[in-house]
């Protein structure tokens, strides 16, 4: 493969781990290819001399891991280009919050070999705290990029996916809580929320969250996580900032 590393989305997330990986020398920029429909962010990318594309498929064509750094609501129309996905040669990595790696394997109707990361907020600043699993066809090895990737920007642990909700002391919502979550928004309960939804929650206006909680879980269209959703939200909201 030409690449060691692809991103399918160049957002925020994406630029403080190309920049990690770049001033931590755990990757060269050329070793690295970057794909977004935005100009700006290409151009960021760009700056940073990394090749950039608009085309998922030049990405997934040419990179040995693959990162999914997209909104989860995108994650559908992504469909084709996770098809052409080898199993036998390249790995998926996915830090889309919310999303379970089995979702994944769904979408591309076949055994990819998937690592989940939950970064929280602080990796913007390099000094995060990330939590790693294995997906059902991941092999021994697949996680050693992630590993060395996310631990330079603060620290990294293998867990297993079940588990990545007790990271932040998070767990699924359920029905009730779906409909009620964006009250979080406006009335923060700080014995119910990690510090990076605290943080996130802080971070968005309180006009605009109910709007941005019914947009995420609406297109997630799942169980997910207080993480989840509170960072889906912010993602959103500084994508339209």
């Amino acid at each position: 493969m030409r690449y060691e590393l692809g991103f399918i989305g160049a957002g925020n997330m994406a630029e403080a781990i190309a920049r990690t990986a770049i001033d931590k020398q755990v990757l060269s920029a050329t070793q690295m290819i970057a794909s977004d429909p935005m100009d700006q962010r290409r151009h960021v990318f760009a700056s940073l001399n990394i090749p950039v594309t608009t085309d998922n498929s030049e990405v997934m064509g040419q990179s040995q891991h693959i990162l999914l750094a997209v909104k989860p609501q995108t994650l559908p129309a992504l469909g084709q280009t996770l098809g052409a996905v080898d199993p036998q040669r390249q790995v998926v990595m996915s830090i889309m919050a919310g999303v379970r790696t089995q979702r994944i394997v769904d979408l591309a109707s076949k055994p990819v070999r998937i690592v989940r990361i939950m970064p929280n907020t602080p990796l913007l600043a390099g000094c995060g705290m990330s939590g790693i699993a294995m997906g059902q066809f991941a092999q021994s090895g697949d996680e050693s990029l992630a590993v060395k990737l996310f631990g330079a920007a603060g620290e990294a642990i293998l867990v297993n996916e079940a588990d990545l909700d007790a990271i932040t002391r998070t767990g699924p919502l359920s029905e009730p809580e779906r409909v009620q979550v964006g009250v979080l928004y406006h009335e923060p309960q700080p014995d119910r929320l990690s510090g990076e939804v605290a943080y996130a929650c802080s971070s968005v206006p309180a006009n605009d969250t109910l709007d941005l909680v019914a947009e995420f879980l609406g297109a997630v269209g799942e169980s997910v996580t207080w993480q989840g959703v509170a960072l889906g939200v912010l993602d959103l909201y500084l994508d339209r900032s």
